[in-house]
Formats: C-alpha cells, structure tokens, sequence
C-alpha cells in the first residue's frame, strides 16, 4: 500500500480515509494544515492510485478497507487515532468504530453517501446501475459524468492540465485513473453497505458540506444523522470540501475533535 505520514505532533494521531476515487493527495492540503500539531496518516485504498489489489480480493474489498484502516492505525499511530473519513472513507470509518472501537478516538463521517439513508434509496441504486452501464458502454469520464446527474454533485471540468503545476497535474491523472475501478468495483457496494447504527451511536459525528445542499451525500448524512439520534454537523464546502477549503475545514475538524474528548 502506498501511505503517506505528515508530521510527528504531540497530539493523537489522525487518520485520513479517502473516498470515492480519491487517494492519498486529496489529502495533502489538509494533512499540511496540521503539521507540528498531530502524526497525519493517510494513503491510497488498495485498488486506487499507487496501491494494487488482488483480483481474488474484490469480493472482500469492503472489509480488507477496514481491516486496513485499523492497522494503519496500528502501524503509524500507536494503536488508536482519531479519524476522518469522507464519502466512501467515512463509511469504512463506521466500520472501523464497529469493529475496532478501541482503535478509533473521535470521528468524523463526512458525507458517508448510504443509499439506506434517504428515502429516495431505490431510486438512487438504479441510478447507480445506469452508471455502471454507462461506464461499461461509453467510458469511465461519460460515467462519472452520469453519476455527477444521479447524485446531484455535478461534473466539473477541471482547467487546462498544461497551466497546473507537475504535483496537481499527476494528482489529477491519477483521479482520472481511478474512476473506472471506482464505479465498478465500489459505486454499488459501498454505498449499499448497512452500518452498525448501534454500534456507531455516540460515537461517530456525522458531517455534511455547508454548500452541498440537497445532493445525495449530504442527504444522506442527515438521515444517518437522524437515524443515530443526533444532527450532522455543519462543515465548509461541499462534498470535497477539505481540498477546496482546508484551512477553515481543519478547524472546524479541531472544534469537533475537541468537543468530542
């Protein structure tokens, strides 16, 4: 696996999960904002970027992504972090407090997108399934393209590579690469997945982008949120609101972490 460590702060580790197609990069801004404060892991998720994954080991991807996290945490960490996970991550992250709560501090589920959520979950899982059939007959950018309509999170065309510095540029390369393998091999399943909601009350903080609106992911937040007796928590931005925003989305984070000890 590909893992990135920033930082040897005095304060608890913090592990970073990616989403969605995201790797380690996606983080760099943020992970910066805490340097001299905490020891920030984060890492490409087996299948994405720089970290291969077995064939043989599709089926189980979900629970390897826990597993994974937890020994991260192990490995890098001394044995319990905090931990942010956004999207995807924030629902391996709800693993990970299921499974491992003695490995998990305070966290934070960014815009965990749980089709069980919201009340429209039939319909958004045929949307997902158009996706795929998208992805399958047209290419990975029509898909995302797709799946950008379904979700209400939309496509942005990101500017022209030649006028980006060489790091944002492979960054962005790298995104483009992931996305087949995300919508195949992840769109469907994870977000299908059924958390543990007793196993999470009270001690998971649900977050949603204060500019995501009505799109899925912060929708469905707010239903987790609902569900688990509690309100999602406001954060800066929309769904990738930690690579638009990172400082003012690094401190809200430190108010929640707070909060939480």
């Amino acid at each position: 696996m590909h893992v990135e460590v920033f930082g040897k702060g005095s304060g608890p580790a913090l592990l970073l999960i990616p989403g969605g197609a995201g790797d380690a990069g996606t983080f760099g801004r943020l992970a910066a904002e805490f340097a001299g404060e905490r020891t920030v892991i984060t890492y490409d998720r087996r299948g994405f970027s720089r970290s291969p994954i077995d064939e043989a080991d599709l089926p189980r991807r979900y629970d390897i992504d826990v597993e994974d996290a937890a020994r991260l945490i192990d490995e890098h960490g001394g044995g319990r972090a905090d931990v942010l996970g956004s999207s995807s991550g924030g629902i391996i992250a709800l693993g990970l407090v299921a499974r491992h709560p003695g490995k998990a501090g305070a966290v934070v589920a960014h815009e965990p997108p749980l089709t069980a959520m919201v009340g429209d979950g039939e319909t958004i899982r045929k949307g997902f399934d158009d996706v795929v059939e998208v992805l399958r007959r047209d290419g990975a950018e029509a898909a995302m393209r797709h799946f950008g309509e379904v979700t209400g999170l939309g496509h942005r065309e990101p500017p022209p590579l030649e006028l980006l510095p060489e790091p944002v540029r492979e960054l962005l390369r790298r995104l483009a690469g992931n996305a087949g393998f995300f919508v195949e091999q992840e769109l469907r399943r994870y977000t299908a997945v059924e958390p543990d909601l007793e196993a999470v009350r009270g001690r998971v903080v649900v977050a949603a982008g204060d500019r995501s609106g009505e799109q899925f992911p912060a929708r469905a937040a707010r239903g987790l949120a609902d569900r688990l007796g509690t309100t999602a928590v406001t954060f800066p931005g929309e769904h990738v609101g930690y690579l638009e925003y990172p400082a003012e989305f690094a401190e809200k984070l430190r108010e929640v972490f707070s909060r939480a000890k």
